[in-house]
């Protein structure tokens, strides 16, 4: 490829595919002694060579490319500040960039030449040569590996949070990214001897940035940590369990409903009869407290761009328990209306009550305000159920529809 007796071509490493062709030469038109080039395979024959800019090569010689796992080009320079003659650097290709090249340091680097890197397709080991004992000897080496795993939760409700985008940036300014899996965790790599700093995002909740001293390590080693999610807007709502609109209630269970009646969460009153809870801006809650015959309730309505955070004071009142009768209707084609069997139970107390329905399938029973039920309708293997909170406002009649 573009041989000459004009000049050099030498080193050559390729990309995994062997789409991608890394090489040195000294040819005109680059930066100073040897330079890194690169081609692609265009079908039939490779492009140009296309030198890899000041971001790698320097006024001296810059040479023996070796291309790691198509993201990672390994080469050794006698332009860098280093320890001495060649010296073997790193750099992390981000997209079409080159990152910020690395010294590997010592013991990999001496005072005097080392160079011709190669690692196995790990990472974990390679060889390189070096003519720090005065002749030119292939020497091998592992990699002491530094594993940080970490796992993304909320930290209210301990749940995993999947898909949250990590970014880890070491000392030297190179960045990885990655993303946790179904339970929110994600193992990264980190290089002995180098701080880092991490910066975690997910969708709706408030950025998590942790910094990392540098391990020093003689041995493979594992980090654990966790990171705790707190949701960037909250519904926070304060409040208090009245008798009379006078006593306070303490130790009152509260149940934090959704609008079809499901239980989210709940809280007890403390010895003033207060309680708080953090929800997210967007849903709608009910409060609902029952207490032998008594019983209060309040809503709290979301505001479903969650632009901003809420505070909401809530006074609940526990009177007695207010009736309210709800109808429905059966819907179904094969059924024998008087053979369906109706059940509704209190999602609260448990208690359950049986009901018949009318050859028309209509349906009535009596349930208490602001409580939440649950209506199950049977006919042979047919089953359907919903759940409901009766309302003091006109509600729509019921339909079950028995498929």
């Amino acid at each position: 490829i573009y041989n000459s007796i004009e000049y050099s071509i030498t080193h050559p490493s390729i990309s995994k595919d062997g789409s991608v062709l890394y090489f040195a030469s000294d040819m005109p038109g680059g930066y100073g002694g040897l330079d890194i080039y690169k081609c692609t395979w265009e079908g039939s024959k490779w492009s140009a060579p296309v030198n890899l800019g000041n971001a790698i090569n320097t006024i001296q010689d810059d040479a023996y490319p070796f291309l790691w796992n198509d993201s990672v080009l390994y080469f050794a320079s006698r332009g860098r500040p280093g320890l001495g003659g060649f010296d073997i650097y790193r750099s992390i290709l981000i997209g079409k960039k080159y990152g910020k090249p690395q010294n590997l340091g010592y013991p990999i680097n001496t005072s005097s030449d080392d160079f011709s890197l190669a690692l196995n397709e790990e990472g974990s080991s390679g060889i390189f040569a070096s003519n720090r004992k005065g002749t030119t000897d292939l020497y091998e080496f592992s990699k002491i590996r530094v594993t940080l795993q970490v796992q993304a939760i909320d930290r209210k409700s301990k749940s995993a949070l999947r898909g949250t985008k990590l970014v880890l940036i070491d000392s030297e300014g190179d960045q990885v990214e990655a993303v946790t899996d179904t339970a929110g965790n994600c193992s990264l790599y980190l290089l002995p001897g180098r701080s880092y700093e991490v910066i975690a995002s997910f969708p709706d909740y408030k950025p998590v940035m942790k910094e990392l001293a540098a391990v020093v390590a003689s041995k493979d080693t594992v980090i654990h940590d966790t990171l705790l999610f707190e949701k960037a807007f909250q519904s926070y709502i304060k409040g208090v369990a009245e008798i009379d609109s006078v006593r306070r209630v303490s130790g009152l269970l509260i149940y934090i409903l959704d609008m079809a009646g499901n239980t989210m969460d709940s809280v007890v009153t403390d010895i003033n009869g207060e309680f708080s809870f953090e929800g997210d801006p967007g849903k709608d809650y009910l409060f609902y407290a029952v207490r032998n015959d008594l019983a209060g309730a309040m809503y709290v309505s979301g505001n479903k761009e969650k632009k901003s955070s809420y505070l909401y004071y809530l006074k609940i009142q526990l009177k007695p328990k207010e009736k309210k009768v709800v109808q429905g209707k059966i819907k179904c084609t094969l059924c024998i209306m008087d053979q369906v069997a109706l059940e509704v139970k209190s999602k609260i107390t448990g208690h359950i009550q049986n009901f018949s329905v009318f050859p028309n399938g209509m349906f009535t029973f009596e349930g208490y305000l602001n409580e939440p039920y649950v209506i199950t309708a049977i006919s042979g293997t047919r089953k359907t159920i919903k759940e409901i909170i009766p309302q003091k406002v006109s509600q729509a009649e019921v339909i079950l529809k028995l498929e």
